[in-house]
């Protein structure tokens, strides 16, 4: 690893660490406001994954084209599995053309919230993942959603479970 990458990867661990800390901080209050666990986590990037596909059916997709999101939800449900996901994976989730998926993927990179990891066996290969960076901007989007939800009396977990 270069210097430059070094620095970049230790910041992203202070940013978790960061962020964990505030969520201790705020443990007590979060505990009230129903904080999802990582299962409630993923279903809602799940659900929030197949809501967007459902637009399909009643309007012409080339209208809403984002294929990053459709990347980041499904790349933050792969790391909450325990999963590691190839480029082919993540060009397939986005339901883009694979030379648009490959462009959304090499902008998230740039923009620090994805991360590519040549196959050490094969390397033609190549894995994607949410960066530190980009899982803790997830997590935090997906806590602002339950909350919305909440507040207009839609439970999340119905509408996750």
């Amino acid at each position: 690893m270069s210097a430059p990458s070094d620095l970049r990867r230790i910041a992203e661990e202070l940013l978790i660490i960061a962020n964990g800390q505030a969520t201790s901080d705020n443990s007590h209050q979060s505990a009230r406001s129903g904080e999802l666990s990582e299962l409630e986590l993923i279903r809602l990037a799940k659900t929030l994954y197949q809501m967007r596909r459902l637009r399909g059916r009643h309007f012409d997709e080339s209208l809403f084209g984002e294929p990053a999101w459709d990347i980041i939800l499904d790349l933050f449900v792969e790391k909450l599995s325990g999963r590691k996901t190839l480029t082919k994976g993540i060009c397939a989730a986005s339901q883009a053309a694979d030379a648009t998926a490959l462009r959304w993927i090499a902008n998230l990179a740039e923009a620090g919230l994805v991360l590519r990891e040549d196959d050490q066996t094969d390397r033609r290969r190549v894995y994607v993942s949410l960066s530190p960076r980009g899982e803790v901007a997830v997590r935090c989007y997906l806590r602002e959603v339950s909350e919305h939800l909440r507040a207009v009396g839609t439970p999340v977990l119905m509408l996750v479970g």
